[in-house]
């Protein structure tokens, strides 16, 4: 079974005064990882890599994204890197369906990695604002050739960044940095520009501190037929 991407975001994901986030992930083969999530989840799940770009619960704004995700080359991190499904070492492929009323910026983030670009032009649109609140240490260059690209000057540090770039970790690392000094140093006017972008965000993370319980969590057989494993655990897949 093949699920065809398409360009679902939060805005459209939201039913009545509800929106539904995703999490693509295992169950590990003793399913400890679902029972874990049966139990809640909190901000300090991510690690490795994702935990680099700041800490928090990674999330999907698109089913079809978090489904595809779990039949792609970068569903695991191990040892730093992302790779595919492997039965043995990760038990099923999980998709796990969180609700919340609200999207308050004070508990969700734009995730950096995913949503790079999305961050990149909000900097390109806010330059002057955002440099007036940034600590000294950290400025937004403006290209002098290009109006689809900024120059993140960080002490004796530059990184380019565009609207045209290929995410990666350590560009999205240092996209978070700016994230965490505006959050730190210009709460409300981050606020207000997160906001703006979350109903064409990809992917965003909790970082609230409360518990989440999740609405749904599914599991995947091995011809990718998707099972309600929220309150029972797979069996005869």
């Amino acid at each position: 079974m093949k699920l065809v991407l398409k360009e679902k975001r939060i805005n459209e994901e939201k039913e009545g005064d509800k929106y539904y986030l995703y999490h693509a992930t295992v169950t590990k083969p003793d399913l400890s990882f679902l029972h874990s999530f049966r139990r809640g989840i909190r901000t300090n799940a991510s690690v490795g890599i994702a935990a680099s770009q700041g800490a928090g619960f990674y999330l999907f704004s698109s089913y079809e994204d978090a489904y595809n995700r779990l039949k792609s080359e970068m569903l695991v991190n191990v040892t730093e890197e992302y790779t595919p499904f492997n039965a043995e070492r990760d038990g099923y492929p999980m998709l796990v369906t969180i609700e919340v009323s609200d999207l308050d910026p004070t508990k969700f983030d734009i995730d950096s990695e995913v949503s790079s670009k999305l961050i990149v032009d909000a900097f390109i649109k806010n330059l002057k604002e955002l440099n007036e609140k940034l600590p000294m240490d950290f400025k937004i260059l403006r290209s002098a050739n290009r109006q689809d690209a900024v120059t993140l000057k960080t002490g004796n540090s530059r990184k380019n960044v565009s609207l045209n770039m290929e995410p990666d970790g350590y560009t999205a690392e240092v996209i978070g940095k700016y994230c965490a000094a505006l959050e730190t140093h210009a709460p409300e006017l981050w606020h207000k520009i997160e906001k703006s972008m979350f109903d064409s965000a990809e992917a965003i993370k909790y970082v609230g501190k409360d518990l989440i319980i999740p609405y749904k969590i599914e599991v995947m057989d091995k011809k990718g037929k998707m099972h309600d494993c929220t309150t029972k655990d797979p069996v005869g897949f």
